[in-house]
């Protein structure tokens, strides 16, 4: 755009002399004057960078050019995610990553990843080596910072110092006043401190600035393969083998997205790809001066625009697209960036004025404005006449003197137009005059009415028009109306909140439906959910299990009627409240549950399921639904475990020992700190001879008020919190650490749970709990239920090998309670089968337990594994184990469980005996 007061000089300076009057010379001068003022104004608005900057990022799309398949980025996208688990991940994850590449050949192993910060020793230490026993070049992303939120300084942020074995590349990207990214650091110095970017170590490359980087490199050429492929050997070698792999985050919930020329919204990774690739093609883009290279075609647009006016249009056109064409040569072929901003502004103003010269300006803006104001007319009246909206416009005498057949269909007026506002149809007459006595203040009254089965939306509006004329008119009170059609969104609407109110599968009210339900105070909550619901849909499929959620759905609406609203909570749990109290609830439970003892036929299959029910119940003065719910779901808890199928009603008790179980898992957060958790030993004996050959550590937990917590209290709550894993780590030290110091070099034995192997990092642990204990691997046994390995999840796998590999025994605990299977023990290296205390309660007399014991012993014999048989507390079933080919024997008959120091003084005086 031409400043304003350029256009008043030009136009006075032709109306005053005339461009017949002015010469050669003259006109020339004015010209230059005229262009150097408008370049001069825009440069000093920012225009003339702004529209370089927008010029160059347009040739980017001119030429594409393949990438130099020198780079693979590696993604940390959504799938990787929902694999392997949130973020941040383990850093163990990352060194598996770096083993990962470097098996599959990648040349360079590149991390846009923050390590600034420490996680836990262990992961740490794991990526630590993963980086120092790699045989190809590892990069670590540094960022530039400053010190504090009110120290301006600026610091390297470099990764933490036991990634010292990586090398540092900064990552910052500087951002222009656009809001895009065009360049990248090649290096940078902080306090005598030099750090190339990380673009330039991929490359091996740098330039004497930043990377200006060329966005014509195609970035959807450049190979991507899934974090979560490499980390599960689903990425060939091919892939990744002789180039740089780059590892970073594409997912959208992890937040690096930055603005750049031509591909819009992209990846951090993505930023440092495409500087990486300008780098090994060496074209670092330059800018070339634009105030050298425009000055003769500004001077030869000057003298083109004396020619007449046709052939000068055409010549500055042409000169224009000839500068900017050249231009994009540059930048295409040379990697140059010539700023072509001065002459096209310069063209624009030289054909403005060669128009202003061609036109007497006066007339000119006289006709525009005529024009203008008939085009406005003209369409604001096709607006009306046309618009999706019925206009009604009524003058200040209250004349209708507009209204469109859209307002006239919305009214269903038919041919009966009205002439005053009064003659207008339902209560508008009255809102127009409501609106109209406001006076001058601006009114606006919004509504709806019901015609002929629609929904009419109506706004009236009044406002101020003046009449007369030279401003001394008197003001007028109009006012228009807007009519729409709203009956298709209100139908949207009452869809919406049908929606929000009710279960979709189902029909059923859920959660929010429930809640509108109550409106009085008192009344009962009935909680329902199916037994073993998971069985169904694991073993028939999910569809199944949709169709026997609608049959239970509706048998249930079937009993429930009118007498309560029912409801889908979410999943397999139901719930109906009854506002006439918890006895009439309570019989609506035991009927409920005699409809359920029926089987469902769904999808072809006869399914019959077992039904829990907790029915709550609240006070007659509250109405407060979350403490109802609460107690329903007390209540159906304490159903399920009294055996299922069966009905509870709430009791306080059940608050106090919900309560209790709170206040318990917030003791246990402190336990380990306060040193209440200690550390038993039971001996295990060997059958034959008597001697003690190892020792199981049992983690105990004493409180200074409550006393002894039991393990199956506060085991449970360890593993639901997460405090499991710092307390399986704490009891492995504990152990090895009393261990290293027996009379007797026999092994220990800690159990893990489930939880640790599927979500920790037991190899880690134990490793640490050896080394700082300084035991050897030979003496240290790990028990496991046989619930961690069911479905022959990848990580315990791997765990068990890893465990394995540093001479780390396993035994499998309990066996015979729960999944185990031949083929577990066949394909997982354990050395040790412990046979649960329930098969051994039956010998000497139960001939089933004698065969099954028989059997188990036979079993671990030709697997190589040993024998421990739990809970041996008889003479009797101690012989006949040892008849059986038995082992070892662990439980009272030998020795309860014991602190260090009894266990201690016990192999002291086994010893000095067996030496006499």
């Amino acid at each position: 755009m031409i400043p304003a007061w350029i256009e008043v000089a030009v136009v006075k300076g032709v109306a005053l002399c005339g461009p017949v009057l002015l010469s050669r010379a003259v006109q020339v001068a004015f010209r230059a004057m005229g262009v150097a003022a408008l370049l001069t104004i825009t440069g000093l608005l920012g225009g003339l960078d702004r529209l370089d900057g927008r010029l160059a990022d347009l040739r980017f799309e001119v030429g594409t050019r393949a990438p130099s398949q020198k780079l693979v980025m590696v993604d940390i996208d959504a799938e990787s995610l929902a694999t392997i688990g949130v973020w941040p991940w383990d850093r163990t994850i990352h060194a598996r990553l770096v083993e990962a590449l470097e098996d599959l050949g990648a040349r360079q192993i590149a991390f846009d990843i923050d390590f600034s910060n420490r996680s836990n020793p262990a992961s740490d230490k794991a990526l630590a080596k993963a980086i120092a026993e790699a045989d190809v070049p590892v990069f670590l992303a540094a960022f530039r910072q400053t010190k504090t939120a009110q120290d301006a300084d600026i610091i390297l942020n470099r990764p933490i110092d036991i990634l010292a074995d990586g090398w540092p590349g900064l990552v910052n990207v500087p951002v222009d006043p656009d809001g895009r990214v065009r360049r990248f650091p090649s290096e940078l110095t902080v306090n005598g401190e030099k750090l190339d970017g990380l673009p330039a170590l991929i490359a091996g490359a740098s330039t004497a600035g930043p990377v200006v980087i060329d966005y014509s490199i195609d970035r959807n050429a450049i190979p991507h393969v899934s974090a979560s492929d490499v980390l599960y050997n689903r990425v060939k070698a091919e892939a990744v083998a002789g180039r740089t792999a780059l590892i970073g985050a594409r997912a959208l919930e992890l937040h690096d997205f930055f603005l750049v020329p031509r591909w819009g919204m992209v990846a951090g990774p993505d930023i440092v790809a495409m500087a990486s690739e300008t780098l090994i093609a060496g074209r670092s883009l330059v800018r070339l001066p634009a105030l050298p290279l425009s000055l003769p075609l500004i001077a030869l647009a000057i003298a083109l625009a004396l020619l007449p006016t046709r052939r000068a249009l055409v010549s500055l056109a042409a000169i224009s697209l000839l500068g900017e064409l050249s231009a994009v040569i540059a930048q295409v072929s040379f990697a140059l960036v010539a700023g072509t901003a001065m002459l096209h502004v310069a063209v624009i103003g030289l054909m403005a004025l060669v128009l202003f010269r061609e036109y007497d300006i006066r007339r000119v803006l006289l006709t525009m404005a005529r024009r203008d104001t008939v085009n406005a007319r003209r369409f604001l009246e096709r607006v009306i006449d046309d618009g999706f909206d019925g206009i009604i416009l009524i003058d200040g005498k209250d004349q209708v003197v507009r209204l469109n057949g859209e307002a006239a269909s919305l009214l269903a007026l038919g041919d009966r137009l009205p002439e005053t506002a009064a003659d207008l149809p339902h209560s508008l007459p009255e809102v127009v005059a409501a609106v109209r006595r406001t006076g001058g203040e601006r009114a606006n009254v919004i509504d709806r009415l019901e015609i002929a089965g629609r929904v009419v939306e109506y706004s009236v509006v009044a406002f101020q028009v003046e009449v007369g004329g030279l401003g001394r008119g008197a003001n007028r009170t109009c006012v228009s109306v807007a009519l729409r059609d709203v009956t298709e969104r209100q139908r949207v609407a009452d869809r919406l909140r049908h929606m929000a109110l009710h279960d979709e599968l189902t029909g059923l009210a859920n959660r929010a439906g429930l809640a509108e339900a109550v409106t009085g105070p008192g009344g009962a909550l009935v909680y329902f959910d199916l037994d073993h619901f998971k069985a169904v849909n694991d073993s028939l499929g999910h569809k199944t299990g949709d169709l026997l959620l609608v049959e239970v759905a509706r048998r249930a609406a079937a009993r429930v009627g009118a007498s309560g609203t029912l409801a889908r909570m979410g999943g397999d749990e139901f719930a109906v409240y009854c506002p006439e109290g918890p006895d009439v609830a309570g019989e609506l439970a035991a009927a409920l549950l005699a409809d359920f003892a029926a089987p469902f036929t769904v999808g072809g299959h006869r399914v019959t399921v077992g039904v829990s029910f907790g029915v709550a119940g609240l006070e007659s003065h509250s109405r407060d639904l979350g403490v109802l719910m609460r107690r329903a779901d007390l209540a159906l808890n304490a159903a399920q475990k009294q055996g299922r199928r069966r009905i509870a009603h709430f009791e306080a008790s059940m608050e106090a020992a919900l309560v209790r179980r709170l206040m318990l898992e917030s003791e246990l957060n402190a336990a380990l700190d306060r040193g209440e958790i200690e550390v038993a030993y039971q001996p295990q004996v060997d059958l034959a001879t008597g001697a003690v050959t190892a020792a199981e550590a049992l983690m105990r937990w004493r409180h200074p008020t409550l006393g002894a917590v039991p393990p199956g209290v506060f085991i449970p709550i360890a593993e639901e919190t997460g405090l499991i894993h710092q307390l399986t780590a704490w009891v492995m030290k504990r152990a090895a650490l009393d261990a290293v110091a027996w009379p007797q070099p026999i092994p220990v034995a800690v159990n893990v749970s489930a939880l640790d192997l599927q979500s920790g990092d037991v190899p880690s642990m134990a490793v640490a709990a050896l080394e700082a204990a300084g035991l050897p691997a030979s003496r240290f046994e790990l028990e496991v239920t046989e619930s961690a390995f069911v479905g022959a999840d990848p990580v315990v796998s791997e765990a068990f090998a890893r465990l394995r590999a540093r001479g780390i025994a396993l035994a499998l605990d309990d066996y015979g309670t729960g999944y185990a299977s031949l083929g577990y023990l066949h394909r997982f290296p354990f050395t040790t089968l412990k046979i649960d205390k329930s098969f051994v309660d039956g010998v000497p007399d139960d001939a089933d337990a004698m065969a099954i014991l028989q059997s188990v012993v036979v079993l671990a014999r030709g697997l190589g594994l040993r024998t421990v048989a739990e809970g041996v507390e008889l003479p009797e079933q101690r012989a006949a184990l040892a008849a059986l080919g038995c082992d070892i024997g662990q439980g009272y008959l030998f020795a309860a469980p014991v602190d260090n120091c009894t266990l201690h003084r016990m192999l002291a005086e086994e010893r000095l005996a067996a030496t006499g």
